[in-house]
């Protein structure tokens, strides 16, 4: 009875040894395998920034460049508006050192046939006032032309100051500008001769009108 007892035991205490060693060696692996998942997890992040940072560099560019476009549209469709409605010619002008736009304009007429003591105190004569628009470091003015309303062609600008000027009623001599970024964007701003009308290209896309 002695003997089994103490066989018993023996047996016993072999088995806990063996049950704790394996039990250390499951916890070994469990933290070698979280490591490793852990050094794949940082791989895979590191893959997916590398590819996604860029992209999202051009993303903000191109937002960067379309805004650059629609403020130079706006403000010539802003001239076009203030000529027709205060009845004077607006003129917008380039600035090629500063890669500033600005609108020149002259006082409205007053009404010649009513005597200065009746004029009409309440009537604004002083011109719209002043518009600019900077451009980014990165986009810049490439070219101007001057279209012909027949055909829509038009050469290289000689007055490099001006871009256009709309007459009383709205129009204009026509104009074609084109508007590019250091990053490869383009776009092509068409002014209607005999409407004023301004009309914007992305990228050789259809143009849409202001």
């Amino acid at each position: 009875m002695t003997w089994a007892t103490g066989t018993s035991i023996s047996s016993s205490s072999v088995s806990v040894g063996h049950g704790g060693a394996a039990s250390s060696a499951r916890i070994c692996r469990r933290r070698g395998v979280t490591l490793i998942e852990m050094i794949v997890i940082v791989i895979i992040i590191a893959v997916v920034s590398s590819a996604a940072v860029p992209a999202y560099s051009r993303v903000v560019r191109r937002v960067a460049f379309r805004q650059a476009v629609t403020e130079v549209a706006d403000l010539l469709a802003w001239s076009r508006h203030q000529a027709a409605t205060q009845g004077i010619p607006v003129t917008v002008r380039m600035d090629a050192q500063r890669d500033e736009l600005s609108t020149d304009a002259a006082a409205p007429p007053g009404d010649q046939d009513v005597p200065v003591e009746m004029a009409d105190k309440s009537v604004d004569a002083r011109p719209p006032s002043a518009r600019r628009v900077s451009l980014p470091e990165d986009v810049r003015i490439a070219e101007v032309r001057r279209l012909t309303e027949a055909t829509g062609a038009g050469d290289a600008a000689t007055d490099a100051d001006t871009l256009v000027t709309f007459e009383d009623d709205g129009s204009c001599g026509g104009a074609g500008i084109q508007i590019v970024s250091r990053h490869g964007y383009t776009a092509d701003l068409e002014v209607a001769a005999a409407t004023g009308r301004v009309f914007v290209s992305m990228d050789g896309a259809q143009p849409d009108a202001l």
